[in-house]
C-alpha cells in the first residue's frame, strides 16, 4: 500500500467514525426532546441517588458529631468526613462488607458500627444512609421507639487499645500492655510517639462514675464488673480494637461495652468541614 492510498484509507475511515457518532448524538437528542418533563426530572432524581449512594458506600461518609466524647478533638455539632476505602467499604449496610486493606493503627480516629447498626435490614438502612447523607446528617431518621430519640448508629472513637494488647486505669490513667510484653505503658508516653500527638480531655475515674449513672444496666453488678476490668485489665482478642473518647469521663466506649471487632469499622475520621473556622484535618 502506497503512502497516498494509507492517507486516502485513514481520512475515510475518520470521516465515517466522525459521521457515525454525530448521528448517534443527533438520535440521543431527538430521544431526549421526545420524553416527558418529568422523566427527565426522574432520570437525574435517580442519578443523584446512584452518585450519593456510591460516593457514601465506597469513599467517604459524612458525619455530625452528637455528643462530647471526643472534645477537644471534636465538638458537638461538627461535620467532618469520614474515609471509607482503606478498612474496606459495606456492600450492603450490616451484612456484607470488603476486607481492610491494612490494620487499624493506635490513636486513629475511628467511625464503627454500634451493636444495633442495621438491626432493621439492609434495605431499610440503605434508605436511612442516603438520607442522612444527603442531608449533610442533620435529618437521621431512625428513632428509638421508647424515648423517641434519634439512634446513633456508627461512634466516633479513637483507637486506643490493638488485637493482642491489654488496657487496665492505674490513679486516673490510661495503661497499656503491647502484645507479648510484660510492661505497663502510660498512655502519654504513648501519645509522645506519635507524629501528631493528641489531647486528653478529662480522665477522671470519679466523673466517669458519675456519667455511667445512667446506664441501664443493674448499678451493682455492672459496677463491680466495670471496676474490677478497669484495675486488672481488658484483654483485646485478635481481630478487634478497644476504642475510647478523648473526654474520657463524658464518654461510653470500650470500657462500658467491652472491645469491639475490627469487621465493624466503618472508617477514618480524616477532615473536618464546618465549622470553617475549626475546618482540616483530624489527629
Amino acid at each position: 500500500m502506497t503512502c497516498k492510498k494509507l492517507e486516502d484509507w485513514l481520512v475515510l475511515t475518520t470521516e465515517k467514525f466522525l459521521t457515525y457518532r454525530k448521528r448517534r448524538i443527533l438520535i440521543k437528542k431527538e430521544k431526549t426532546k421526545k420524553r416527558p418533563a418529568f422523566v427527565e426530572l426522574l432520570y437525574t432524581i435517580l442519578f443523584v441517588v446512584a452518585a450519593v449512594m456510591l460516593i457514601n458506600m465506597f469513599l467517604f461518609q459524612n458525619y455530625r458529631i452528637p455528643s462530647r466524647s471526643m472534645v477537644s478533638t471534636l465538638e458537638v455539632g461538627d461535620l467532618i468526613f469520614v474515609e471509607k476505602p482503606m478498612f474496606g467499604p459495606e456492600i450492603l449496610p450490616g451484612t456484607l462488607k470488603i476486607p481492610a486493606f491494612r490494620e487499624v493503627k493506635r490513636g486513629e480516629v475511628i467511625s464503627f458500627e454500634s451493636e444495633k447498626y442495621a438491626q432493621n435490614g439492609p434495605v431499610i438502612e440503605f434508605f436511612h444512609r442516603f438520607v442522612y447523607f444527603i442531608t449533610f446528617s442533620f435529618a437521621n431518621l431512625k428513632q428509638d421507639p421508647q424515648t423517641h430519640e434519634p439512634v446513633v448508629d456508627l461512634l466516633i472513637k479513637r483507637a486506643i487499645g490493638l488485637p493482642g494488647e491489654s488496657v487496665r486505669i492505674r490513679h486516673d490513667t490510661i495503661e497499656i500492655r503491647r502484645e507479648f510484653e510484660n510492661t505497663w505503658i502510660p498512655e502519654e508516653q504513648l501519645i509522645n510517639e506519635r507524629p501528631v500527638p493528641y489531647t486528653i480531655a478529662s480522665n477522671r475515674e470519679s466523673n466517669f462514675r458519675d456519667f455511667i449513672e445512667q446506664s441501664p444496666y443493674d448499678r451493682k453488678e455492672f459496677y463491680h464488673e466495670l471496676f474490677y476490668k478497669a484495675c486488672n485489665g481488658w484483654y483485646i482478642p485478635p481481630g478487634m480494637f478497644f476504642p475510647m473518647g478523648d473526654k474520657r469521663d463524658e464518654s461510653r466506649d470500650a470500657r462500658v461495652y467491652g472491645p469491639v471487632p475490627v469487621s465493624r469499622i466503618q472508617g477514618k475520621a480524616v477532615f473536618r468541614f464546618f465549622p470553617f473556622s475549626r475546618a482540616g484535618a483530624i489527629y
